[in-house]
Formats: structure tokens, sequence, C-alpha cells
């Protein structure tokens, strides 16, 4: 079996810069989907793994706009 380290994650939804008529800046501000989670496993990869399958089905349609945070312990 493979030693498994601890790592955590956060996934943020990070939405496109858009502007209205008159040239003003709209876009919403960035809000956390999953706060910081911990978990362990084998390698960086296999935690974002885990946190992709933790995002809402709601966000899927989306997911230019989703960004995975990921650190070591």
């Amino acid at each position: 079996m493979a030693t498994k380290n601890l790592f955590e994650y956060a996934i943020l939804h990070q939405p496109k810069a858009t502007r209205d008529a008159q040239g003003n800046d709209t876009t919403p501000d960035t809000t956390i989907l999953k706060p910081i989670t911990p978990v362990l496993a084998a390698c960086e990869n296999d935690v974002k793994i885990l946190a992709a399958r933790a995002i809402d089905e709601k966000h899927l349609q989306h997911l230019d706009e989703v960004v995975i945070i990921v650190r070591p312990l």
C-alpha cells in the first residue's frame, strides 16, 4: 500500500470579467464553492481528482471559471 500524505484543497468560483454598456466592470466577486478540506492522498494529482469529484453539479457547465487549489501539509 502506498504511503499517503496530508493535503488540503479548496474550490473557488472566479467568474470571468464582464463589462456593462457604459464600460464599467461588473464582474462578481470570487466565491468559495468548497472551503479548505483536509485529505489523505498519495500525490497532488490524486487530491485534484478527489476535489474535482466534489464540485457541485450546477457548476459543471462553467468549469473554466472553477479553480482547485491544493497544498501539501
